[in-house]
């Protein structure tokens, strides 16, 4: 997901105006006057948090039915926060809520925020803000992803490397069935007919918590991405005010291997999409490049020079996703 922060005199009227919406997700700080627009998301974003919802549904399978009733699993709700951030709203990327028996309505009990092209100290920072502006929250779920290096876009790369791009894109389409290495295989590069279209990834999740004094920490070490690793990385009583009793020590069946599936899927997204750009590209400059020319194949080591433009962040402009 594309992130752009940005500090404005006008960040408190934006978070109350009904702009929101249509300019996709937005948090505003107001104790710091801060705003961050969560511009667009990409398939491997929407693939790893939709997993959240989906382990919920099968998982909760094993809890009582009177504690499943108090359970509710949100989208991406706007939420106003309290105490000394009242002016603020911020929008997680998946929610759940739950309803103590004494209340009369549900409250946001665990987030998840997902990061791409964000850096890890703003999710830091978006934990910290989520803690200590929403009381009922008691857990919030980062999840890091970075490809590295990362994709860049073509848009400032000089003429003269078409002759060089024209060989490599001769196929009409991404045929995945030729990519390499392995498809689940997310810790090296995916590349099709030897040009890089996905790098290497790298992920985690950190769950933050209050500590005994109420401020936001990270609970417990960093979980680094293990490849087919079918362990649950949570428990129902780390997201929600379950008691043993009524099933909060039993596993949220949410593992790096159903994880890895959908970072996989996303990968496999990025490639297609990234293949399309590079077409366009070499398109736009060079028009008579046809899919009549998808019979012929590119030469043998011709794949140097794109190789280097498509991850070369100093030749061209570095694309947010």
């Amino acid at each position: 997901m594309g992130i752009t922060t940005v500090n404005l005199l006008g960040a408190k009227s934006m978070a109350k105006s009904n702009v929101m919406p249509y300019m996709g997700r937005v948090t505003y700080d107001s104790v710091k006057n801060k705003a961050r627009i969560k511009y667009f998301a990409s398939d491997l974003h929407e693939e790893v948090t939709s997993q959240f919802q989906l382990v919920y549904e099968t998982s909760s399978q094993s809890l009582g039915a009177e504690i499943k009733e108090r359970i509710r699993v949100l989208g991406s709700p706007s939420t106003r926060l309290e105490g000394k951030y009242h002016h603020s709203k911020s929008a997680p990327d998946a929610a759940f809520k739950f309803r103590n028996g004494s209340d009369r309505g549900t409250k946001l009990s665990t987030v998840v925020e997902v990061g791409l092209s964000e850096n890890y100290e703003d999710l830091c920072e978006v934990a910290a803000t989520w803690l200590n502006g929403k009381p009922s929250i008691q857990l919030v779920i980062l999840v890091k992803i970075t490809e590295n290096p990362g994709w860049t876009s073509m848009s400032s790369v000089g003429d003269y490397e078409l002759e060089e791009a024209k060989k490599l894109l001769r196929s009409r389409t991404l045929d995945l069935e030729e990519t390499e290495p392995r498809l689940d295989d997310i810790t090296d590069s995916l590349t099709f007919k030897g040009m890089p279209l996905v790098n290497a990834m790298t992920v985690f999740m950190e769950l933050w918590k209050r500590d005994e004094d109420g401020n936001p920490v990270r609970s417990g070490d960093r979980l680094w991405y293990v490849h087919d690793c079918s362990d649950p990385l949570l428990v129902f009583d780390d997201m929600f005010p379950i008691s043993k009793e009524d099933g909060g020590d039993l596993p949220f069946a949410l593992s790096w291997k159903r994880l890895g599936t959908a970072l996989v899927e996303g990968r496999l997204s990025f490639a297609e999409d990234r293949y399309g750009q590079v077409r366009d590209w070499v398109r736009a400059r060079q028009p008579e490049i046809t899919d009549d020319d998808s019979e012929s194949q590119p030469e043998e080591g011709t794949y140097g020079i794109l190789s280097g433009l498509l991850h070369n962040p100093t030749a061209c402009e570095k694309i947010q996703v």
